[in-house]
């Protein structure tokens, strides 16, 4: 046999054209759904539109983003995630499905918690975030991926590539784990999702209200699009101040004694 041809042969080429396949298939359905979700919040468009000046330049950025971010970035770094690093779908159990989705999507949130706070406080990285808080006062699902190339690498994308070396996921479990980043990413940048948000989302999780107030005010509420690390943080910050209020209080109990 040939080089060419035994090359041909083991090179894993089904494989890549399924893995390409899935990948295009979550860009593909993450972009109808967002156009879905867009066509509900007609009244919220028609606002960005309306902006003197820049809501038309504005709003047509916002969809060239989505497409070059979903069909060039989203499916191809997909694609390469899931040759170096999923494993095939008979080698995983239902708990080890579970566990790889819960620790994907908690690391994910964990890491673009991370990217997000670092956008917001180095100046030179403000610049590739600056795009997608464009839209303060008006906020439409189309927002939801309308950000910079490189904020659409270092924080949408990388965060997922991070925990898969460890949990070796399948493919199902990494497409169920991108298929929840999106459409809740989706649902928080969709206002009139936030009522019902608000009355219904547990505080660990971060609701669209909250993500609707990071974009009024910049300065808070950085967590997205899932667990809500802001309200892990806060947990955290009350329970050791609390125990050191607590400490302090027994340490001058023991001096008056």
């Amino acid at each position: 046999m040939s080089t060419t041809a035994s090359f041909a042969v083991q090179f894993p080429w089904e494989k890549i054209a399924e893995h390409a396949s899935e990948g295009l298939e979550l860009s593909v359905w993450t972009f109808v759904l967002t156009l879905v979700l867009e066509f509900w919040s007609l009244d919220t468009v028609k606002n960005v539109l309306d902006q003197p000046g820049a809501g038309v330049p504005l709003y047509q950025a916002a969809i060239l983003a989505n497409l070059v971010n979903h069909f060039v970035f989203g499916w191809t770094i997909y694609l390469g995630a899931a040759i170096l690093f999923c494993r095939d779908t008979e080698e995983v159990t239902s708990s080890d499905r579970i566990i790889s989705i819960m620790t994907i999507l908690f690391v994910q949130s964990l890491f673009f918690y991370a990217a997000h706070r670092a956008f917001h406080s180095n100046p030179c990285w403000y610049r590739h975030h600056r795009f997608h808080h464009r839209f303060n006062t008006f906020v439409v699902p189309m927002a939801a991926n309308a950000v910079s190339c490189v904020e659409y690498i270092v924080a949408y994308i990388l965060p997922f590539t991070i925990a898969m070396p460890f949990v070796r996921p399948d493919t199902l479990s990494l497409r169920l784990s991108v298929g929840i980043v999106s459409v809740t990413n989706l649902m928080i940048h969709t206002p009139k999702l936030s009522v019902l948000s608000e009355k219904f989302m547990p505080e660990w999780l971060v609701s669209t209200n909250d993500h609707l107030e990071h974009h009024k005010k910049l300065n808070c509420k950085y967590a997205a699009p899932t667990f809500n690390i802001d309200f892990f943080l806060d947990l955290i910050e009350s329970r050791f101040f609390l125990q050191k209020a607590v400490d302090s209080c027994d340490g001058s109990s023991l001096k008056k004694n």
